[in-house]
């Protein structure tokens, strides 16, 4: 998988499929959307794509204490596993943030992504004060060059299932519940800290 990041110009030679989003946890609902991309890109003959963030800083987030269910590595060794070919890690700052919508579509998804399909959720907002959604992407469509695959979301018990919901679900304590989200078992990787060797001396 070709991994592109810390950088903000970027351009892909050839034609992609791209899904755009977070892509905190990459729960079903993310698997569903990366599914769709693998095969529309195989249709298209196409590479596959997905446009994700790096973690977006304090100073600029909405809601400041919240944690992230994965790292970006994990986030990343993960895609790459459900066969996606590129991943761009772009960088959340305070000019993106104040990016148009249609500057957006423009310079990102037809001119750097040269995307011939765009696959989103429902609810999949983009650009300044989250203007862009679902229905400017089918208005501009035609003009930009692609295909708008809109996928309906999953649902776990009539619940929508969106990251927030496994936050919440972790926060309890519910680990059936969310790794039935995740459609896998949750698990957190970390460096283990070497101690002050106390054990050794009451034989433990």
């Amino acid at each position: 998988m070709r991994y592109i990041h810390d950088t903000d110009k970027f351009t892909i030679e050839g034609a992609t499929v791209v899904t755009l989003g977070k892509f905190d946890g990459v729960h079903k609902g993310h698997q569903k959307l990366l599914a769709t991309v693998r095969d529309k890109a195989s249709g298209y003959g196409a590479m596959s794509a997905a446009f994700t963030f790096d973690h977006i800083p304090v100073s600029l987030s909405k809601t400041p204490g919240q944690s992230y269910i994965m790292t970006n590595a994990e986030r990343r060794s993960f895609i790459e596993s459900l066969g996606i070919d590129i991943l761009v890690e772009y960088p959340f700052t305070s000019e993106f943030m104040n990016t148009e919508p249609e500057v957006f579509v423009e310079d990102i998804i037809r001119k750097s992504l040269k995307a011939v399909c765009v696959v989103v959720g429902p609810d999949y907002t983009f650009g300044k004060g989250g203007r862009g959604n679902v229905q400017m992407l089918a208005d501009m469509a035609d003009e930009a060059g692609f295909e708008l695959v809109v996928v309906p979301k999953e649902c776990y018990e009539e619940r929508e299932i969106s990251s927030t919901f496994v936050r919440e679900e972790l926060q309890v304590g519910h680990m059936e519940t969310v790794n039935m989200l995740l459609a896998r078992p949750y698990s957190v990787n970390g460096v283990i800290a070497k101690g002050s060797q106390i054990g050794r001396t009451m034989n433990l």
